[in-house]
């Protein structure tokens, strides 16, 4: 069985080829009930076709001023359980990703824009 998300807003810590491959790190976070963002999925995916051109170039929190990439993404996620080693195994593939910018730098700006559905 796969889970397909799509329209869905992370946010890329990282992203790293290993020759012809190329990986990014990301998290989605969603609100609780205090109104605060808590982290609800991080992982490593593969990034593949359109995606690919999108994060082709690496990318580094570090050395983007501590701000990660957001984009707005489709991506496929897969499990496997080893028997052998009774572990559950995620398997994540970005297969679309666009940029997408916050409309405001201030965390507390209070404007209603027309990105209100982004997580941040």
């Amino acid at each position: 069985m796969a889970l397909w998300c799509e329209n869905t807003y992370l946010s890329v810590w990282k992203v790293e080829t290993d020759g012809d491959k190329v990986y990014a790190r990301f998290s989605s976070s969603s609100k609780n009930k205090e109104g605060n963002y808590e982290n609800d999925f991080s992982a490593r995916a593969l990034v593949v076709g359109q995606a690919k051109k999108t994060l082709a170039t690496s990318f580094d929190f570090a050395k983007n001023g501590n701000k990660p990439l957001f984009v707005k993404a489709k991506v496929k996620i897969t499990n496997n359980y080893d028997k052998e080693k009774n572990q559950m195994f995620w398997n994540v593939v970005m297969i679309q990703a666009e940029n997408f910018s916050r409309t405001s730098e201030s965390e507390n700006d209070e404007d209603v824009s027309e990105n209100d559905d982004a997580p941040w």
